[in-house]
C-alpha cells in the first residue's frame, strides 16, 4: 500500500509545521507540499500556489491557516476532489459544507489538536 498524501496549508506555522512534522514521521503518510506564503531557501516541498500542489497529487488537504482562507483553500481542495481536514477556527464553515455535499467531497472539521481533544 502507498503512502497518503498530505498537502498542508500554512506549513511554517505552529500548527501547521506541528503536523507537516507528524506526516513527515508516519510510516503510511507522506508530505506532498507545504503551502505556505513565502517559501525558504532550500526546502524542495514548499511551494505559494495550493492549485499547483493539489494537481501534483494529494489525497488530503490539512488546511491550517487563516480563517479569511481556510474557505477558499478548502473549496478548492474539494472541487480537485481531495478530502480536508480543517484545523483552522472562524471560517465559513455553512460555505464548505454546501460545497463539499454538492460535490460529495468529505471535509473533517477539528478545532483543537490537544490530546485530550479529539
Amino acid at each position: 500500500m502507498s503512502a497518503l498524501r498530505i498537502v498542508v496549508t500554512g506549513a511554517y506555522g505552529g500548527l501547521g509545521g506541528a503536523i507537516a512534522r507528524g506526516v513527515e514521521a508516519a510510516d503510511d503518510m507522506a508530505l506532498a507540499a507545504r503551502v505556505v506564503r513565502v517559501p525558504r531557501a532550500g526546502d524542495a516541498l514548499a511551494t505559494a500556489s495550493l492549485a499547483d500542489a493539489l494537481a501534483a497529487g494529494a489525497d488530503v488537504l490539512f488546511e491550517s491557516t487563516r480563517p479569511e482562507l481556510a474557505a477558499d483553500h478548502a473549496c478548492l481542495a474539494i472541487d480537485h476532489g481531495v478530502p480536508v481536514v480543517v484545523g483552522t477556527t472562524a471560517w465559513d464553515k455553512p460555505r464548505v459544507d454546501a460545497h463539499a455535499r454538492a460535490r460529495g467531497v468529505p471535509v473533517l472539521y477539528a478545532p483543537n489538536y490537544a490530546l485530550g481533544a479529539i
